[in-house]
């Protein structure tokens, strides 16, 4: 139904891999029911797509080709704190783990630019990807339709996850696909729109729902970006809105307020966020709390301070070499972890910092994180040199680029997209 006079059948198979194949991909028996699956299904492919295409020319531009050279210095440079590894084996298999993960960077970029197609073409198999992530999630959403209806107090919990293995991780994905989709429901065709708009919607709606706090900090923050972007090269072909296409965002907007005040009515997502934010202003304003144990220790906020602070500690212990890969998770107790009881007791073990800048400049040292940075720098260069080669009228999807590009980095000071 899809099929592109411009669209070869590696693409295509590569997009049915990655937005239709991943999200299914989930083994609750594993010790790490998505991550393991995942990565060792792209390790296949990768495999399959080098031997297919090994003995064809690459074909990059200049503009990627530094990318490349950053990703395998990257890799090798990795490679170098795995000889200060205490537990060679796990710092191996999370080695061998980014590296697959690059490779398939490189792969993929490898596979679209030898079959180049409509972009809207990978954008209708983004929204399949979030209506599979988002039926998962409305099956798990039932208990607590349940207790909604019976009145009882609602719990969002990390089981609230789809395919992947938390409510967090699930956010993330959603922040990283939506824009594409409102993307297409400006562009596509008629009828295809409906199907971004349901993806849309629902992947909105988990979004209130889920109420991951770095993830609205890292749409709100793209969301200005994005804006001032926009308005410093504003030009009446950047976007121009037909009257259908106004009726659709309009009802779209009204089901997306009607759907959030329910949320916000019956689920404390507001009274979740609210609470975030008066911990950190409380630590802020008392900071001699977070050296002493107590009960009002017993939350998230108190748990994020902690690994920020022992980060820091490791990194001015370790600022050349770093501690070597995978040690944080063992290193990070000895830098104390006294605030409540269920973390004196061992109760709960942290084995990321929850950021991945801090977990790369402490397992890696500072040349870890440069390059690491550099990487950035040059995907961003990239961007930069399209948007200046580019038309106003196909500047849209750039700045869904930029989007994309700008929540990563937001998210990755919360979280760790980089490891999943």
């Amino acid at each position: 139904m899809w099929r592109n006079v411009n669209t070869s059948r590696a693409a295509t198979f590569f997009l049915a891999f990655l937005f239709v194949l991943l999200p299914f991909l989930m083994v609750p028996s594993a010790i790490d029911p998505d991550l393991n699956p995942r990565i060792i299904a792209v390790s296949v492919f990768c495999l399959v797509s080098i031997m297919l295409f090994g003995n064809r020319p690459i074909l990059l531009p200049d503009s990627f080709k530094k990318i490349t050279i950053i990703s395998i210095v990257l890799i090798l440079f990795s490679l170098l704190s795995v000889f200060s590894a205490i537990n060679t084996g796990e710092a191996i298999a999370e080695w061998l783990r980014i590296g697959v993960i690059y490779s398939f960077l490189l792969v993929s970029v490898l596979i679209i630019r030898n079959g180049p197609f409509n972009v809207l073409i990978p954008i209708r198999f983004i929204s399949i990807a979030v209506l599979i992530f988002c039926g998962f999630a409305i099956v798990q959403t039932i208990p607590v339709v349940k207790d909604i209806l019976a009145n009882k107090k609602i719990i969002i919990s990390s089981d609230l996850a789809s395919t992947l293995s938390n409510k967090n991780f699930f956010s993330e994905v959603l922040v990283l696909l939506i824009p594409a989709i409102f993307y297409s429901i400006l562009n596509d065709k008629k009828q295809f729109r409906i199907l971004h708009i349901i993806a849309f919607i629902l992947a909105f709606f988990f979004l209130i729902l889920l109420s991951s706090l770095a993830c609205w900090v890292a749409m709100i923050v793209s969301v200005v970006i994005v804006g001032v972007v926009f308005l410093l090269n504003r030009s009446s072909d950047t976007l121009v809105l037909k009257k259908s296409t106004v009726i659709i965002l309009t009802i779209t907007s009204i089901a997306l307020i009607a759907i959030g005040k329910i949320v916000f009515e019956k689920v404390p997502v507001a009274k979740n966020l609210l609470f975030k934010v008066e911990m950190i202003s409380k630590y802020i304003s008392e900071p001699d709390l977070l050296d002493k144990n107590a009960m009002s220790n017993n939350n998230s906020v108190f748990d994020r301070i902690l690994m920020i602070r022992n980060s820091v500690k490791m990194i001015s212990d370790h600022p050349i070499t770093g501690v070597g890969m995978n040690n944080w998770k063992l290193l990070y107790p000895a830098y104390g972890v006294n605030g409540t009881e269920i973390i004196n007791s061992g109760g709960m073990n942290f084995e990321h910092p929850h950021n991945d800048y801090l977990l790369i400049f402490a397992e890696q040292g500072i040349f870890g994180i440069l390059i690491y940075i550099f990487f950035f720098f040059f995907v961003f260069n990239v961007w930069r040199m399209n948007w200046k080669s580019t038309t106003p009228s196909d500047r849209a999807i750039l700045l869904v680029i930029l989007f994309v590009i700008s929540s990563f980095l937001i998210m990755s000071l919360f979280s760790y997209p980089r490891s999943r």
